[in-house]
């Protein structure tokens, strides 16, 4: 049945799965404009983009500029099937899902399914996921498990981040941007070029990004609301190129302290209504609910939140010949976060005892502190032997964690002959990880004699060991050790059909580490097994009239064993998050993606993406018997619409004498998604009212670029403007169950802003 369903899958996509595009601008071919040719690294190596049979989209440096990619999070609106937000209550924490697969859950203990790597160096934690991108060359997304080139953890698949290169000559960059609601980001950039014939360059960059909030605390000034942020990025890239050997060593730091987007009540039982009601009348503020974006949300005024990530990497990389390649990766990287969060915390006043003594009440807030740091190691052996093309390799990972967080919130009873009466109760979640991977990993691609060398045979496998252990300090102590162990294996079949048409198939494993629930008061099991993925994916990769058209497309079947799934349930005091590994759920869907040139100087990219999630097997308590039931039918995948669709238009004009004048906009669409898996009373009982019933999102760019302002300087002048329709944009909601009430939070409102940038 599963080969049947694959089957089927793969020859609807290949007619139907036919709008994607990697978005580039277009170069002059010679005897016209054709589409930019993208190199990728998708297969640890360096390949065109078109010839690489994986289903990958790549964002060119010049795109990343013109859409404005700051943070992660912007590319859930340019690429299909990817859903990527803030993490909600953090102003550096992300949320990233591929093809339906990820992690909300921010605690230590439960690792990633979708794998971020900066310059080939995994970044295990989303805490700090958030950063800045300040000088970055190319993005790739890489969709479906990956686990033989990129290992454990990329259940939904990749994104790597790829920095610019220092190049041989002097060059220098600024960069000035201001929009409304005092959001002002500068941007310096030098590039030292060669230093004195000693092989050696080097780039130093500095982004400084900050902005006031974008609801209103009539408690706090302007700087202090919600969605505020200031932000300081350092970005330095050293090369050195000796002959046959080279040397890359890279430092990123990013220190952001801000305060996050606000949270409001959308939903409420009619007990919560009742006592939260009657604050105004004991002197406290009023408790409103409102569906849809509030300009103004009072709230205490607490310290800001704080997050310091940094890392060191160093790539050796010695060519031994012209068919051998060694290549060594050492990383360090840090987090420190202190996250103190308001979940919809008016000053609320309620009454306390039954003798009606009246104080301060808190529907739901927290304390946080959060320290990682890991060291990685990779070794890789790249090369070719006659028919064959290799890579293969040994990976080491170290990571220490502690997670501190301290919960507060009002409990409502209704005592007889007294009335409602809450009780301010306190929690504690504290716990440490430790965790140890070893892999070692191959990939061969073979060329065999026939059909003109137009086939290609690619088989991967990856062996890894995990050592997790885990140590609960509050409120149960607990400890665990367990050592996971697994085998991953991709193999791919391709078929360059034409110079310009390939057809690919690939089956392939992924897999993502079991742990520990360190949540100080979470029920049943401690450990959780890892969950395994077997996926299968065809696709096409086409160019056409001379490659003033691109056509990509892919189609996936995904089967998961013991998907690791997080319900939050807030039963508890401050809320818990009950966990279950026992989920056995299948996922289909496509993408497609598509670019062209219609006529000179147009061109037009769209896509498309489709996500079909479904349970097979998902259990949880009855609420009425309390006996363990199976609720697939029922249940929700979190964070994933089904439909995400992006189409853009850029025109450049004819040259004019002063430069070159651009226009461009973008318009995204996704369906409505949920952030909880069930709907069960006392447990999750307004997941509906707390969803994103979808986004609709354009986007406009004015730019005038290539403006002669001195010897080898070049001014560019843009106006550009987000979510110009002005769209309450729904990026997380939490529903705390049993606590009687559910929230939302909202992204940025209508934004207008002008950038200036000399290049040098």
């Amino acid at each position: 049945m599963v080969q049947l369903r694959a089957r089927t899958m793969m020859l609807a996509g290949c007619a139907a799965a036919c709008l994607v595009t990697e978005p580039a601008f277009a170069q002059d071919g010679g005897d016209g404009i054709r589409l930019e040719e993208i190199t990728v690294t998708a297969r640890r190596r360096e390949e065109i983009l078109q010839s690489t049979p994986v289903s990958v989209s790549a964002l060119s440096s010049a795109q990343i500029e013109q859409q404005r990619v700051l943070t992660v999070d912007r590319l859930s609106q340019l690429t299909p099937n990817i859903a990527l937000a803030p993490a909600g209550g953090s102003i550096a924490g992300t949320v990233a899902y591929i093809r339906g697969i990820g992690n909300a859950d921010p605690i230590l203990a439960i690792d990633q399914a979708v794998g971020i790597y900066l310059d080939g160096v995994y970044i295990a934690r989303s805490n700090a996921g958030n950063f800045d991108l300040v000088d970055l060359q190319r993005v790739e997304v890489l969709r479906g498990p990956q686990g033989t080139l990129f290992g454990r953890n990329t259940t939904g698949g990749a994104i790597n981040l790829v920095t610019k290169a220092p190049s041989a000559d002097f060059g220098a960059t600024a960069k000035l941007e201001y929009a409304e609601g005092n959001q002002f980001v500068a941007l310096a950039r030098i590039n030292t070029g060669e230093i004195g014939g000693t092989g050696i360059a080097a780039t130093v960059s500095y982004q400084r990004r900050q902005r006031d909030g974008f609801v209103d605390n009539p408690y706090a000034p302007d700087d202090k609301d919600p969605g505020a942020l200031a932000s300081d990025a350092v970005w330095t890239r050293v090369h050195g190129r000796w002959g046959d050997f080279s040397a890359d060593y890279a430092f990123d730091y990013n220190a952001q302290q801000g305060r996050p987007a606000a949270y409001q009540f959308v939903a409420a039982t009619p007990t919560v209504r009742t006592y939260y009601g009657r604050s105004t009348a004991l002197g406290g503020d009023p408790f409103f609910i409102r569906q849809g974006r509030s300009g103004t949300v009072p709230l205490a005024l607490r310290k800001p939140q704080r997050t310091r990530s940094y890392g060191h990497a160093l790539t050796l990389e010695y060519e031994v010949g012209p068919a051998l390649t060694l290549k060594s990766i050492s990383a360090y990287r840090k987090i420190f976060s202190y996250v103190p969060t308001i979940y919809v915390a008016a000053n609320l006043l309620g009454v306390v005892s039954a003798a009606g003594a009246v104080a301060h009440v808190q529907p739901s807030e927290s304390d946080r502190y959060i320290r990682q740091h890991q060291y990685s190691q990779e070794f890789q052996l790249l090369g070719s032997a006659g028919r064959f093309d290799y890579v293969a390799g040994f990976y080491y990972f170290d990571e220490h964690g502690r997670d501190e967080n301290t919960s507060f919130s009002t409990r409502i009873a209704n005592v007889p002959n007294v009335g409602l009466v809450g009780t301010n109760a306190t929690s504690l979640t504290d716990y440490k990880i430790h965790g140890t991977s070893y892999a070692g990993f191959g990939q061969a691609s073979y060329t065999p004699p026939i059909l003109d060398d137009r086939v290609e045979l690619t088989v991967g496998l990856r062996y890894t060991i995990d050592k997790k252990r885990a140590r609960q300090l509050s409120t149960i102590a607990r400890s665990g050790e367990r050592t996971f162990h697994n085998t991953a294996y991709n193999v791919t079949l391709n078929f360059q059909a034409t110079d310009a048409l390939m057809l690919y198939g690939r089956v392939g494993t992924g897999y993502r580490s079991g742990g520990f629930n360190t949540r100080a008061a979470a029920a049943g099991s401690f450990l959780f097994e890892p969950e395994k993925a077997m996926a299968y994916e065809a696709g096409i990769k086409s160019e056409w009239f001379d490659r003033r058209l691109r056509w990509n497309g892919a189609v996936f079947y995904t089967d998961y064993k013991d998907l690791q799934v997080n319900q939050f349930t807030g039963i508890t005091p401050g809320g818990g998050s009950g966990f279950t590994s026992n989920a056995q759920a299948h996922f289909q869907g496509f993408e497609g993606e598509v670019q062209a040139i219609p006529l000179r100087g147009l061109t037009i990219d769209g896509s498309i993406g489709y996500t079909k999630a479904v349970y097979d097997e998902i259990y949880f308590p009855n609420p009425a018997n309390n006996v363990i039931t199976n609720y697939a039918d029922q249940a929700h995948v979190p964070y994933v619409p089904k439909w995400t669709t992006h189409v853009g238009a850029q025109y450049e004009f004819p040259p004019l004498s002063m430069g070159t004048l651009s226009i461009r906009a973008d318009y995204s669409w996704s369906s409505t998604r949920y952030f909880h898996t069930i709907n069960l009373p006392n447990v999750n009982p307004f997941n509906n009212e707390v969803r994103d019933p979808g986004q609709k999102l354009l986007s406009a760019r004015i730019t005038l670029a290539d403006v002669d302002v001195g010897p080898r300087a070049k001014l560019e002048l843009s106006v550009w403007g987000e979510n110009l329709l002005d769209k309450d944009i729904v990026t997380g909601g939490v529903d705390f169950g049993a606590s009687g009430f559910g929230v939302q939070v909202f992204g940025q409102p209508r934004r207008i802003g002008g950038t200036a940038s000399i290049v040098y």
